[in-house]
């Protein structure tokens, strides 16, 4: 039996979901022969937000999840500002089983998650009801988890609220950027989509409550939350520039100009050595730069040294520390602000 469905997703996030659905659609009809072929998924039609311009050049750019449509040959609507209307004539056509929605980027109303015979099923990049909202994976990294994964659940009127379908748990790496573990997660949930989907569908799943007394919520990420403050800690400093890789990115300032640091890790050097024996002069302040050997860049810390790696000068390319101070040797004994 094929399942229709109905695919709303915009992010990157829910590309990999939207292509192991065809993907499970297709491996599906080229092996009806066997008596247990698993997924059988027809994707009715792909919903995404309207194209938004982009870049200096302010031209127009279509979502992730429309390119990855069109390519794969599905259907696409593209409702605009009044979403519940323009969601209501889309989806009139169409009397699925189930909408998919996966980083969407839209509130749905009441209407529209009652439309689906069985509802509407959600990847969510956390362990629910642990980090709801919109910054799960980057909160796992600010917070040090050593394990975050992702969560299939039915949606309700309230947010990341719905009771859950199925879980997997994956081990966060030491050195693991928001978007490394995005594209990560992204993966796990797709494959965890198309075996909880076909297992909901045939009536194999019994939803799960959520605890609600134990829910966490993330705040919103904003490009502010990217500046560095030197005054923490160097493992936070150094989790926070993970976290906002790549966007908005952790970036502080030197001589008026942004400079961003791409990546670094923490030292072993305490900063009372530093202000004792500091050959080039510089005291022990928080974002106070230094180097050992004169081709590493260090930065003291409210507690701790963070040893930057790779970093980017505004308007110039990402380059190495050894690199960028072969032509900005200015900046050892600066401090940043």
């Amino acid at each position: 039996m094929s399942h229709k469905i109905i695919f709303l997703g915009s992010g990157g996030f829910a590309v990999p979901s939207l292509r192991a659905l065809v993907a499970s659609g297709r491996d599906t009809a080229a092996d009806k022969g066997r008596q247990d072929h698993g997924a059988d998924f027809e994707i009715q039609l792909v919903v995404t937000q309207p194209d938004q311009p982009a870049g200096r050049g302010q031209k127009m750019q279509v979502s992730a999840v429309k390119a990855a449509a069109l390519e794969l040959g599905l259907k696409v609507a593209q409702p605009g500002k009044n979403l519940s209307l323009d969601l209501h004539v889309a989806l009139s056509k169409y009397r699925p089983e189930a909408l998919v929605v996966v980083s969407y980027g839209k509130i749905l109303t009441q209407d529209i998650l009652d439309w689906p015979t069985k509802g509407c099923l959600n990847v969510h990049p956390s362990l629910l009801p642990q980090y709801r909202g919109s910054a799960p994976i980057q909160t796992a990294i600010l917070d040090g988890l050593e394990a975050s994964g992702v969560t299939i659940m039915l949606l309700d009127a309230k947010m990341d609220h719905g009771p859950i379908l199925a879980q997997k748990r994956a081990i966060l790496g030491s050195l693991e950027t928001a978007g490394e573990l995005a594209g990560r997660l992204a993966d796990l949930g797709a494959e965890l989509l198309v075996e909880t989907l076909n297992g909901w569908l045939e009536g194999q799943i019994e939803p799960r409550e959520q605890n609600h007394g134990q829910a966490t919520y993330t705040a919103k990420i904003t490009k502010e939350m990217g500046q560095i403050d030197w005054t923490k800690s160097a493992a936070e400093i150094e989790r926070r520039i993970r976290a906002f890789q790549p966007w908005p990115g952790a970036f502080t300032f030197w001589e008026g100009k942004m400079v961003k640091v791409a990546r670094a890790e923490v030292g072993g050097l305490k900063t009372e050595s530093v202000s004792q024996g500091a050959e080039v002069g510089q005291g022990a302040e928080a974002g106070t730069v230094f180097s050992q050997t004169g081709r590493d860049l260090r930065v003291i810390c409210g507690a701790g040294v963070l040893n930057i790696l790779e970093l980017q000068l505004e308007g110039r390319k990402v380059l190495a520390a050894r690199d960028f101070l072969g032509g900005n040797k200015g900046i050892i004994g600066a401090r940043l602000g």
